[in-house]
């Protein structure tokens, strides 16, 4: 649909990107150890923002948001743009916990029309239309029907730019309190997905970015 209305979108060019290397530079470790948490954590990201900036900017003319680097210019201005996050759950990733993974979402006028989530240590890809629907890994999703948060499982995280003073932590203690279970996972791409494929019901978290 979005090949048809922009005429000058390539789109068997633009798969043939997507389907080539996406790794994040090097594997996630086997597990944890303190080697890996005294690597810089910018490194993979940077390794994975370049990878997926150098696909976007080849077949697309688009600015891209992400979340390392800010705006990224494009060869057009116009009401289209790329939101991304190369690594989503970093710590997860330096500490070998498959839950990390990498957020892409085509945005107009500011609003996501087309996402994707890829796990690639679990090989879960989550792909989402306005209209259209979303699946994982080719299979249709839908949303929990869970209407009473006494009755859900809350997928939920502390992000690191979060307030650590004694009443915003009692507030977000008041809204775990609310469900059932609570999980959290340390990437909000993946607690996402996880409420858009029926693998958790709400999801609540202060501070989380459009890349996410």
């Amino acid at each position: 649909i979005f090949a048809k209305q922009n005429p000058r979108f390539d789109r068997k060019k633009f798969m043939k990107a997507c389907d080539a290397d996406g790794t994040c530079g090097s594997p996630a470790p086997a597990r944890y150890s303190p080697k890996h948490m005294s690597e810089d954590f910018q490194t993979p990201e940077r390794k994975a923002e370049g990878l997926i900036v150098d696909r976007l900017r080849a077949v697309t003319p688009f600015r891209i948001l992400s979340e390392e680097t800010g705006w990224i210019a494009g060869a057009e201005e116009g009401a289209f743009a790329w939101a991304l996050d190369p690594l989503d759950g970093s710590v997860n990733y330096l500490q070998g916990f498959p839950k990390w993974g990498v957020s892409i979402a085509l945005l107009r006028d500011g609003d996501p029309i087309l996402g994707v989530v890829h796990l690639p240590a679990l090989d879960e890809c989550f792909v989402g239309a306005v209209g259209h629907g979303a699946t994982l890994n080719g299979r249709a999703i839908v949303v929990s029907a869970v209407d009473d948060p006494n009755r859900g499982g809350l997928a939920t995280g502390i992000p690191a730019r979060a307030m650590t003073d004694e009443a915003s932590f009692a507030t977000f203690m008041g809204g775990m309190l609310a469900g059932r279970k609570v999980r959290m996972i340390g990437s909000a791409a993946a607690a996402l997905a996880y409420v858009a494929a029926c693998l958790a019901d709400p999801y609540r978290e202060t501070g989380a970015m459009l890349c996410d």
